[in-house]
């Protein structure tokens, strides 16, 4: 990855390794550049060797830039489980593959007769759906995936960010239930857990995370558009907090403020955009997002944002950690649209009190507890040194 993806979660998950393994050392393959974001977010750097890669930037739309990465992949994948073999490693983990990295990790597994435990996360497994199978390539993604899941290896296991995911991938028999495991999507949370009762106009609905097809980002224009005469008369804003994708060019009127890039804010900007929203709201369908976990989501949790969302399986799932919810769910948009117009005709907007909600979802989501979580998985996968 690189211009900051998964910035948050790689910089997390290592909080969580260098937790829960303290007498360690941990090697970290990446390009310098990352490491030096994942370092913003987390400093606990003792026993950790930067490994510096090449990583190949993201160019959209150039099938050389896209051959490149992979054949870049291909020889950074096999360099690390090689030395992983010599130095005899108690553990390999990959934060993230391309679904060519998963067929190459089997083969390089067996070629290597590579013998010691490697973790792979799944992160968005929604190419398996049938219906996201619109290009070939896309088929060539799905296939790759299928085949590399179904060579059963005893030394690879697979972590998910969402316990939905699970289920899809037993019940559509991807995934024998021995080698998958669940660990809630870490997050290193520093903003005290405030939500403030009152608050002056005007009342900002925000769209964390960057606006593309696949989140229903088009909804939340629509959205805006709808109460185009109150964001005119200064009672409403809504703001995308993040990039817009070029799929989005259609979309975009004056109704909403945002920032004309498709690579991510500076962590700077995105923080303080994020503070100045009152609620978060996720236009997901129903079958969107359903084998992915959502960073933006943890994003509004960590700024203690009321979630506004259409009702999925990963909202149902997430409102149902707590006692009480963290927001509300709607059935369809026309009930979103109706919960953001009763919001816009309070008298004096009131804000919930979420602050007990937010709490128990920010420790759900912890880095102690996502590190007790690695322990218990590395127990039963009997590491040595955990």
């Amino acid at each position: 990855m690189t211009g900051g993806q998964h910035v948050p979660f790689n910089a997390a998950m290592l909080a969580a390794f260098r937790e829960a393994l303290p007498m360690q050392t941990i090697e970290v393959h990446t390009s310098k550049q990352h490491f030096e974001q994942m370092y913003e977010l987390q400093s606990n750097t003792s026993a950790i060797l930067l490994h510096q890669k090449r990583v190949v930037p993201d160019k959209i739309g150039s099938k050389q830039t896209w051959l490149k990465k992979f054949v870049n992949e291909a020889i950074q994948l096999f360099r690390v489980l090689k030395r992983a073999k010599r130095q005899q490693a108690d553990l390999v983990y990959f934060t993230f593959l391309s679904p060519f990295g998963q067929l190459l990790v089997y083969y390089y597994i067996k070629i290597c007769r590579y013998k010691r435990p490697v973790w792979i996360t799944l992160h968005g497994l929604e190419i398996l759906k049938k219906e996201k199978q619109q290009k070939a390539i896309d088929r060539l993604y799905a296939a790759c995936l299928r085949y590399a899941f179904g060579k059963v290896l005893p030394n690879r296991k697979y972590m998910v960010l969402e316990a939905t995911v699970i289920d899809y991938l037993i019940v559509h028999q991807l995934l024998q239930p021995q080698v998958i495991f669940y660990i809630p999507h870490p997050y290193i949370f520093k903003h005290a857990v405030h939500v403030s009762d009152t608050t002056d106009e005007p009342i900002v609905f925000a769209h964390f995370g960057s606006a593309r097809l696949d989140k229903n980002s088009a909804l939340f224009f629509e959205l805006a558009f709808h109460f185009r005469a109150a964001v005119y008369a200064g009672k409403v804003r809504f703001d995308v907090i993040g990039p817009v994708l070029p799929e989005m060019q259609h979309a975009i009127h004056p109704w909403v403020n945002l920032v004309a890039t498709t690579s991510p804010l500076p962590r700077h900007a995105y923080e303080q955009a994020c503070m100045r929203a009152h609620y978060a709201v996720f236009c997901y369908q129903a079958n969107q997002y359903e084998l992915t976990s959502s960073g933006a989501v943890l994003d509004a949790i960590a700024y203690s944002k009321p979630i506004f969302a259409l009702r999925s399986s990963i909202f149902q799932y997430l409102f149902s950690i707590t006692v009480e919810p963290p927001g509300q769910l709607f059935d369809d948009a026309e009930a979103l649209r109706q919960g953001i117009q009763s919001i816009i005709d309070q008298p004096h907007h009131l804000v919930a009190d979420y602050q007990a909600t937010f709490l128990a979802l920010q420790k759900y989501h912890s880095i102690p507890r996502i590190a007790s979580l690695l322990k218990t998985a590395m127990h039963q996968q009997t590491i040595p040194g955990s």
